[in-house]
């Protein structure tokens, strides 16, 4: 393990970890949990979370057995997000980050982990300056993990996230900065589901409202791209009308 994470671990002893059920946060509960840190994990559940995000979290929880806690929260009904501007991110983060403390200090955990990592920071991700502004604190990032870093400890964990592209809000596939709204976001969540029910696990659903795009690991365009029509046909039972086409998804 890199010296630096067991540095830290030496010297944190005891906190809360927003769970994502990402890689990141599922890595880090479960190297935290070999370092006999005692952790108490908790997800924010809301419409901007996919169901499986919850179910990989659970999982994670229950594998590293570790305590979680599921908050329920209705983000939209703070403006900044529901509008879903320019900075929806930091926006976001920072009231994700606000509630789960909240609730972790009242369980008497006053530390707040989270598990963003070296390329997010190289990236300049606008949500990281919530996690600075609020003290949450960073063990993979401080350690300069990269995410090849994370994948290779998660791989030698044989963790289910290990090839599990970033976690992301289901705000991140509606583009061009729609508004979201509570049927947007379970119609698209229901697609991902029709989707991945054909075999490609790891799709995510883009939302431009006059058309749709579905982002696949670029090993798996080839077969979507054979069985487009079928999954024209199962998307127009959730979006009728609206145009799809495939595009390779970012390395993640």
């Amino acid at each position: 393990m890199n010296q630096r994470l067991e540095e830290f671990f030496a010297r944190h002893r005891r906190a809360a970890l927003a769970l994502s059920g990402g890689l990141g946060s599922v890595c880090l509960l479960h190297l935290a949990t070999r370092h006999h840190v005692s952790l108490r994990a908790y997800f924010l559940k809301s419409a901007l979370c996919p169901a499986s995000e919850l179910h990989d979290a659970e999982q994670a929880a229950l594998s590293a057995q570790v305590p979680l806690r599921v908050l329920n929260h209705d983000l939209l009904v703070y403006p900044e997000i529901a509008g879903h501007g320019p900075d929806f991110s930091y926006q976001y983060r920072l009231r994700l980050f606000k509630l789960i403390r909240r609730d972790a200090l009242e369980d008497g955990f006053p530390e707040l982990w989270e598990g963003s990592n070296q390329d997010d920071e190289r990236a300049c991700v606008p949500g990281l300056r919530a996690v600075e502004q609020l003290g949450v604190l960073s063990p993979l990032r401080t350690a300069g993990l990269s995410r090849a870093d994370i994948r290779e400890d998660a791989r030698a964990l044989k963790l289910d996230v290990t090839e599990k592209p970033a976690a992301m809000s289901l705000a991140s596939r509606v583009m061009n900065n729609l508004p979201l709204n509570q049927r947007v976001l379970a119609d698209i969540e229901h697609g991902e589901e029709l989707i991945r029910s054909s075999g490609f696990k790891f799709a995510r659903l883009n939302y431009y409202q006059d058309h749709l795009t579905i982002a696949l690991p670029e090993q798996q365009l080839a077969e979507a791209g054979g069985r487009l029509e079928e999954l024209r046909r199962s998307l127009g039972t959730v979006f009728p009308g609206l145009p799809l086409s495939l595009t390779a998804q970012e390395n993640s």
